[in-house]
């Protein structure tokens, strides 16, 4: 049997909300984790019938009170906020509170290809991450998704590239690179947590389209209405703002070919697999015009 109530943490993220709101929509009992449940995107959530429970991520007796009464719960965890040693805290928490409560099934978003042993500090992390997880013995399930579509209207070097008509990234216009969307990881996580027999125990890399950078920017120019072109950037240019992400894209480049798309749709055909200009047609792209410079959150964007 499926879950029936959910603790998603992180609710107020982009992967969380996602969820969050996917779940309420199909009629299931959602608490979400907040660390301010009077913060405009927390009052957004419960306005939508997401029950609210003010926590810590790295507060495992908090999180074991929220975990209590739950048949599941999504765990996502983040360095960008306050760093590695944080997101292992997180981890560890999680996995506490996990075990105290009992709950029956945990799905960790990762991200793809962590179990590779690439050397990256990110994916290392989330590797550690993984392990921590595995180790405690709990009924765990990995979701492991590639690069978000959404990274191109919320890091802040790629929605001023957009203000300025052009999409750039440290990418060459030959590569293909791997996207998802948050409303696919939502789709499938909904799909794990409905079908927990059938994926207790494993981990499954995702991932919605493949586009070059000129296909991205041609997509992106069709659903807002005004010329984007595509510009290749050295890594040194997102080196200041993200010293993590110059190497991760220099390993994208020599591994392009993360995801067997084809197959994890096969698999998996009632997800819907967003294509890149399909998201892109789903946004309102009316912000681009406006004078704050600041990157929109993903929730104002989302039209349909």
């Amino acid at each position: 049997m499926g879950a029936r109530r959910v603790l998603v943490l992180g609710a107020t993220g982009k992967q969380g909300g996602a969820l969050a709101r996917l779940l309420v929509g199909r009629g299931k009992r959602v608490t979400g984790l907040v660390r301010n449940p009077t913060s405009p995107a927390a009052r957004s959530l419960a306005g939508e019938g997401v029950a609210l429970a003010a926590g810590d991520l790295e507060d495992a007796a908090q999180l074991g009170r929220a975990m209590a009464g739950h048949d599941a719960c999504f765990a996502v965890t983040t360095r960008y906020q306050d760093g590695p040693d944080a997101e292992r805290r997180q981890a560890k928490a999680i996995a506490a509170a996990a075990r105290a409560s009992g709950i029956g099934h945990v799905v960790l978003s990762s991200g793809a290809s962590a179990d590779r042993a690439t050397g990256l500090a990110h994916l290392d992390g989330k590797a550690a991450i993984e392990a921590v997880l595995r180790d405690a013995g709990i009924p765990l399930t990995i979701v492991a998704p590639v690069s978000f579509m959404e990274n191109v209207v919320t890091f802040p070097w790629l929605w001023a590239g957009l203000k300025r008509g052009e999409l750039a990234y440290p990418l060459s216009p030959e590569h293909r690179h791997q996207y998802i969307c948050c409303a696919d990881i939502a789709a499938f996580a909904a799909l794990v947590l409905a079908e927990r027999t059938r994926f207790l125990g494993r981990r499954i890399d995702i991932a919605s389209d493949a586009v070059t950078g000129p296909e991205a920017a041609q997509a992106l120019s069709a659903a807002a209405g005004r010329p984007i072109r595509y510009r290749s950037i050295p890594a040194d240019e997102v080196r200041h703002d993200f010293p993590d992400l110059a190497p991760l894209y220099a390993w994208y480049s020599a591994n392009p070919v993360r995801v067997d798309i084809a197959q994890l749709h096969r698999s998996y055909p009632a997800i819907g697999w967003r294509r890149f200009a399909i998201w892109a047609a789903e946004q309102d792209w009316r912000a681009l015009s406006a004078a704050a410079d600041d990157p929109p959150t993903v929730q104002a964007l989302v039209r349909i």
